[in-house]
């Protein structure tokens, strides 16, 4: 890591000088990430979403499982009621369960819990499914044995949201399963 890293710049009132220095802690996560662990409680949503991207890159190198007592705050999160948050969250998630496939089973289940997490709207629970849909094609294992998730795709190929629709009808054809739409 830089040894000049003012991270004051993260209070500054300029969004793009915070946007600007969180996206380079995200690239000294993937170089370096052990060196950003104490970013990690921080409550500012800049920092937190930041945070949370570094807590996702650092399943790659947590060898020591630092992360895993995290899993539960970061599952308990995606119930925060926000976009944006919880977007970060799943990504976080994603990564984290690739890099450690032990927890893929209960990200996809804390992932299907979200259906029954409340909205400001429609369209932010929309995006929000087609977060989870991206989120099953790269860590759902065997989906077609997975009753909910195949349920949950397949109820999103209705969505009155196109982009959601759309991803959910390519994977289930990637999935050979697009025969079994309902119309």
């Amino acid at each position: 890591m830089p040894k000049e890293i003012d991270f004051n710049k993260l209070f500054d009132k300029n969004p793009k000088v915070k946007y600007g220095m969180a996206k380079q802690f995200k690239i000294i996560a993937q170089e370096n990430p052990s060196e950003l662990y104490p970013l990690l409680d921080n409550e500012n949503n800049v920092i937190k979403w930041a945070s949370i991207n570094i807590i996702g890159l650092l399943a790659k190198v947590d060898s020591d499982n630092k992360i895993d007592p995290l899993l539960s705050k970061l599952y308990k999160q995606l119930n925060c009621g926000k976009l944006i948050t919880m977007n970060h969250i799943i990504d976080c998630l994603v990564n984290i369960s690739l890099a450690k496939p032990e927890y893929k089973n209960k990200t996809v289940k804390e992932l299907l819990k979200i259906q029954d997490y409340k909205y400001d709207t429609d369209e932010c629970k929309n995006i929000i499914y087609g977060k989870i849909i991206e989120a099953f094609d790269k860590i759902a294992e065997n989906i077609n044995g997975n009753k909910d998730v195949k349920t949950f795709i397949k109820e999103q190929s209705h969505n009155t949201r196109n982009s959601v629709k759309k991803k959910a009808e390519k994977l289930l054809k990637k999935l050979n399963i697009g025969c079994l739409l309902e119309k």
